[in-house]
């Protein structure tokens, strides 16, 4: 009679949440960085530049830290990612001048790079194991859920409680999404390095 083996618990449940979490500060940001920019002295160029300074950083870290996910597993680096995050969502209360915005901008892409590529691991992972299209629907809805409510929520809360609210909020948001990756099961290799979702269920 043979014994079956106890199933690994699937990261993907709480991989959602934190999808929205992580994603929520940059779609909190873009209704308002521009005119924030233009509030520190900005031009209309120059505040047009700040706003892609975040893409200019975060296109190419995906690349990179993809592979990085690829080598280490997903948690540490999400955990490290949403980390930087919030210490670049706080950061933008610092600024003083448009070129403090545009280092912050160029800082909060890089980490969000990590972002992407974790949650996206689990995803990938989630799908090998069960239904793929109904794992990445449900990823897709956690990002759109991200787009919706934070477009949604950072307008009014400028308008009524000034901009530094939202940098406060978002930057709570994503310790909140610290906390919950760290809680997200990994198992760990021979080399002591945690695989991601996709190897730990084979």
């Amino acid at each position: 009679m043979s014994t079956r083996l106890p199933q690994p618990r699937s990261a993907f449940p709480l991989n959602l949440i934190v999808t929205f979490l992580g994603f929520l500060d940059t779609h909190m940001l873009i209704p308002v960085v521009s005119l924030y920019a233009t509030e520190l002295g900005a031009g209309v160029g120059v505040a047009g530049l700040i706003v892609g300074l975040y893409s200019l950083a975060n296109t190419p870290a995906n690349v990179f830290f993809g592979r990085v996910v690829d080598r280490v597993g997903y948690k540490r680096p999400l955990v490290i990612g949403l980390l930087g995050d919030a210490v670049g969502m706080l950061s933008y209360a610092f600024c003083r001048v448009p070129f403090h915005l545009a280092l912050v901008r160029l800082f909060h892409g890089t980490t969000g790079g990590l972002v992407g590529p974790a949650t996206m691991s689990v995803t990938a992972g989630e799908a090998g194991r069960t239904r793929g299209g109904r794992a990445m629907g449900l990823y897709g809805l956690a990002l759109g859920l991200a787009t919706l409510v934070g477009y949604g929520m950072s307008g009014m809360m400028a308008d009524r409680f000034g901009y530094n609210c939202i940098f406060y909020v978002g930057s709570a948001a994503l310790l909140v999404g610290v906390l919950l990756a760290m809680a997200m099961p990994g198992r760990r290799g021979a080399g002591g390095d945690e695989l991601g979702s996709r190897d730990a269920v084979g």
